[in-house]
Formats: structure tokens, sequence, C-alpha cells
């Protein structure tokens, strides 16, 4: 188990006990962090399991996995490829000098005391399980900007965004801008938490001045939990109504360049609806339901959705067990914790 050591404020304070319960029942946990680290924050949230993976834009913990706060998206892989790729990530990032065994930081490893989220939500999204078309594995700081740009250059006719925030002058805002120049239909849809009303409301008005100025099919605002949820906290686009974006990547280039996390690609069409509907229904501020006929497999949490993986094409190589990285310097906000921060 990987965890990160340099949490802006603190760990949550039932962390360290666990870290110790898992330690005890004889896993190996390690912490990154320290003079050595490689990356700002190891940000991915992802689990390997046999030759199934698990791709989260939510931590674990009761406001993300829990469901009890978090608007997230995610994703169940079961392919070999996937697993044995993700599992090679894995094994270069607990290799390196900054994975430090829990035992060594457990000291001064930093917690802070805190209510966890406890609220209750109605369960509107029961997964689908579909075999997918194809699924392609994104890493930062390797090589997940540039497929991010490369995927939002690949719009022909529309394109959905939800994001805990955008900057209002970066590279990820001023791309979703390029694809509404070039005729696609763009909606944009951003977090209204206080850490980030300010910031966002300043994104949304450029991108809606520009579309007022230029004549663009671009529109973008905060979302209306309505008390569906407390706070966005997904990183995902969706491309075309076919090809969804899922994962922990928040879209600034410090996100990109200087953490680690991992992202996932997804080319279907049922998928790609999925996702279609769960993004119009956060833009609605109201309920959402599966079309008639469409199987599910109904689970508890209702917050991520199961696909199989028929293809895999991977987007690069993330076996590093050196410094290099994507050579780009642009750096900028990563984090959507409440002190504005973090690595939430």
């Amino acid at each position: 188990m990987l965890v990160e050591g340099g949490v802006a404020g603190g760990a949550p304070s039932p962390e360290a006990e666990r870290l110790d319960a898992l330690r005890s029942a004889g896993v190996d946990v390690r912490v990154l962090d320290g003079e050595r680290a490689r990356y700002s924050f190891h940000h991915a949230k992802y689990a390997v399991a046999d030759d199934r993976a698990i791709v989260l834009s939510e931590n674990w913990k009761p406001s993300g996995t829990g469901g009890h706060g978090n608007r997230g998206w995610g994703l169940v892989v079961e392919d070999q490829a996937v697993a044995d790729h993700l599992t090679a990530v894995f094994g270069a990032d607990l290799d390196w000098a900054d994975a430090k065994p829990w035992r060594r930081v457990r000291e001064n490893f930093t917690v802070v005391d805190g209510a966890a989220a406890n609220d209750t939500y109605p369960t509107r999204f029961p997964p689908v399980d579909v075999r997918a078309d194809e699924v392609s594995v994104l890493v930062a700081p390797d090589n997940a900007r540039r497929g991010v740009r490369d995927l939002v250059a690949s719009a022909d006719k529309s394109l959905l965004v939800e994001q805990p925030r955008l900057d209002p002058e970066g590279a990820f805002t001023n791309w979703t801008v390029d694809a509404a120049r070039r005729g696609v239909e763009v909606r944009v849809l951003l977090s209204g938490k206080w850490y980030n009303r300010e910031g966002n409301r300043n994104t949304t008005r450029r991108l809606n001045r520009i579309a007022a100025e230029e004549g663009l099919a671009l529109d973008a605002k905060l979302v209306s939990p309505r008390s569906r949820f407390e706070k966005v906290h997904v990183k995902g686009a969706v491309v075309d109504g076919e090809t969804a974006v899922v994962g922990s990547l928040n879209w600034n280039d410090h996100a990109a360049t200087e953490n680690r996390e991992v992202v996932v690609v997804v080319h279907d069409d049922v998928v790609g609806d999925y996702y279609r509907r769960a993004f119009r229904a956060d833009w609605r501020g109201g309920a959402w339901r599966l079309p008639v006929g469409l199987g599910v497999a109904v689970a508890a949490a209702g917050l991520f959705a199961g696909a199989c993986a028929r293809r895999v094409r991977f987007e690069g190589g993330t076996e590093r067990r050196g410094t290099e990285r994507e050579n780009d310097t642009e750096t900028g906000s990563e984090n959507e914790s409440e002190n504005g921060s973090g690595t939430d």
C-alpha cells in the first residue's frame, strides 16, 4: 500500500491507526514523502486486485468512496493488461527512495482531528456493467497532460467537462475554448463550494463572455447540488458522447506535470452515454434516470461505473525508475481541498 505523506493540513486522525492495523496484519505500507520525493503529491486513487483495476476520482474515506459527501466518478476495469500496467506503475513508485516504510515515519506523521462526513444522499447512479470497445490508461506526470489535450482536440460534436476547479487562464481551460471555436458544443461544470467559488466564477465569467462575444456554443456554470451530494469532486469529461475520461487528474498544469495521477479513458457508446447522463443531471441539478431497456448491476454506493475492456491501448510508457518527466514547466494550483492548498 502506498499513501501520500504530505497531505496539506495533516491526514485525518483515524488514518494513522488504520495504517498501524494494516502493518500489524502484515501489509507492506509505504509513505511517499521527503526530500527525494519525485512528485508534489501522490494524488492517484487506484487499486489492483488480480486481473481487475479500480480507478477513481475519490479518496478512500467517508466523503469519497463512503458516499457521504462527494459527487465522484470511477471505473472497474476487468482486464489483465490494464491490471499489469497499473501494477508496473505501482512497482515503480514503491521502489523509489521516497517510499518509506510506515514504521519509519509513524512518529512524524501529521494527523488532524475532525468529524468524518456522515450525510446521506439518494442513490441515483447504479453501476452499468458493459463490455467496452477500448480502454486507454494515462498517468501523470508522464503522459496525462498530452493525452487530455489530444482528446479535447479530437472532439468533433460535443465536450462535457466536470471539475472541482479550472484556472481562468489555464491551458486546460484554453483547450475547451479552442474546441468551441472549432464548432464543438462545450459545457463546463465547476464546483460552487466556498473555497473554489471565487476562482471558478472568474472562469465561468471568462468562458461565457467569450461565448457571447464570438457567438460560440460554449456554456459554463457552477454546480447546484440541491441535496443530491455535498460537493463536486469529479475530474472527468465526456467527448462526443462516446468517450469518458475518469480519474484523479485535476485539470491544471501543476497536477499534470508535478503529481502522480492515474486516468482511464473509455471509448464506448454505453459508458460515454452513462457519464453524459450523469453530467446532465448535475448540470440541471435534478434527478437522473437510466433509460428504459439498459441493463444494470445494482450496487450499494452508486458512485461508480464498471466496464470490461475488450481492447486496451496504452498512451505511452509509465514504468519509470528515475526522475524523468514530460518537459513542461508550467505550474499552477493542484488541489481542491477546503483550505485551497491541500490534496483532497
